[in-house]
């Protein structure tokens, strides 16, 4: 306290966040066969230095109705590529000690700072070590979802419906 500092960690890690969503739909048809077919896009940079998130997203539904009868299958495709922040959880630049520093009195990163609590020479790690080290945290996903539905309409007021689902 007395050398002065006052650490905000909180603020180490962080930007502003902002994203993009962009999505085109098109879908037509007659009274017995509709269809629809749409695209998305997201592009989100995140709170946490160096994180983001790109996903497209594509769905098909076609619907047929003969009578009393309806047939309608949903197909939906999706692939997702990350990448969470180098710099960690965030809770851990909420627990660390504001009176430690981030950083030497010649500039360079403290590794490491030792606590004085019940376990005297206890050592914690900085959390910005991390992000200095080149540590890489990505990956993608796809996932495919495709639902049909049969609908029977014997008589008003009765609808018998089967669906099977694959994800």
């Amino acid at each position: 306290v007395l050398s002065g500092v006052d650490t905000y960690w909180l603020s180490k890690p962080l930007r502003p966040s902002y994203g993009q969503t962009h999505y085109v739909k098109l879908e037509g048809g007659s009274q017995e066969f509709r269809y629809s077919a749409g695209l998305k896009f997201n592009d989100y940079i995140g709170v946490m230095k160096g994180s983001d998130r790109k996903t497209i997203t594509g769905d098909i539904v076609l619907t047929y109705r003969h009578n009393n009868l309806l047939f309608r299958n949903s197909l939906n495709v999706t692939v997702n590529n990350y990448h969470n922040s180098p710099y960690g959880s965030f809770s851990k630049y909420g627990e660390i000690n504001p009176y430690f520093r981030p950083y030497t009195d010649d500039g360079k990163l403290n590794k490491s700072f030792y606590t004085i609590d019940i376990f005297p020479g206890k050592q914690q790690t900085n959390p910005l070590w991390n992000a200095s080290v080149g540590t890489k945290n990505f990956g993608e996903y796809t996932e495919v979802v495709d639902n049909f539905v049969i609908e029977w309409k014997p008589w008003m007021g009765v609808t018998l419906r089967g669906a099977v689902g694959y994800n």
